[in-house]
């Protein structure tokens, strides 16, 4: 595979790349208005490739979610907005009490990867010999001591995903690492802590991601 980010000038790329059968991992993906732009542009490359007889059993595509720096910005908006509004600042929090609640740490740092539908399957079921796009995420330790070290593994573990595992994570894993499907539990507590950030004034879209 070969990368191309999720940016407005890559999505072209990539539908372009995979329509011309070349399997792509979709990286730099922070939001899901992203994912589904990028998730479009799959199945889109996969009908025209269709369209035209041409094979497709071979066309693959990870879109690569950095989990790790979304929970980063958020824990670090969260710590911000429960401190005590400085004077002659100005604050985005709307919501400074929600934000206390929900701070120093975000319980579970990946509640919105658990809601995105991998492709829709009535389109992928149409073509026959279609893979999934498959969703990765890159696991590296927690850099928040309140957090297990194993957490970017034990909460991103489902059906059709990936994810990149350096090797001191690897072994934590094996010693005491948790294996479940978790990416299918709880998701009305996923949902919950969208709700909560929202109320707290703090919008997944407007993060900074770079």
């Amino acid at each position: 595979m070969i990368k191309i980010p999720a940016t407005p000038q890559g999505v072209p790329a990539i539908r372009q790349a995979l329509e011309d059968g070349i399997n792509v991992n979709i990286t730099l993906l922070f939001a899901q208005s992203a994912y589904e732009q990028v998730a479009e542009a799959y199945l889109a490359a996969l009908e025209a490739r269709a369209a035209k007889g041409q094979d497709i059993s071979h066309i693959a595509s990870v879109a690569s979610f950095f989990v790790s720096r979304i929970d980063s910005l958020v824990t670090a908006r969260l710590t911000q907005c429960s401190r005590p509004k400085p004077t002659r600042q100005r604050n985005r929090c709307s919501n400074r009490s929600s934000a206390k609640s929900l701070s120093p740490t975000l319980a579970a740092p990946t509640p919105s990867i658990r809601n995105f539908s991998v492709a829709p399957a009535g389109r992928l079921s149409r073509q026959r010999a279609a893979r999934r796009n498959v969703c990765s995420g890159p696991a590296p330790a927690p850099k928040n001591p309140k957090y297990r070290d194993v957490l970017y593994v034990e909460e991103l573990i489902g059906a059709d995903t990936v994810d990149t595992i350096p090797p001191a994570t690897f072994d934590a894993f094996r010693d005491h690492g948790k294996l479940r499907p978790s990416l299918t539990e709880n998701v009305e507590g996923a949902n919950r802590t969208m709700n909560d950030l929202a109320a707290a004034g703090i919008s997944m879209k407007e993060l900074p991601t770079s």
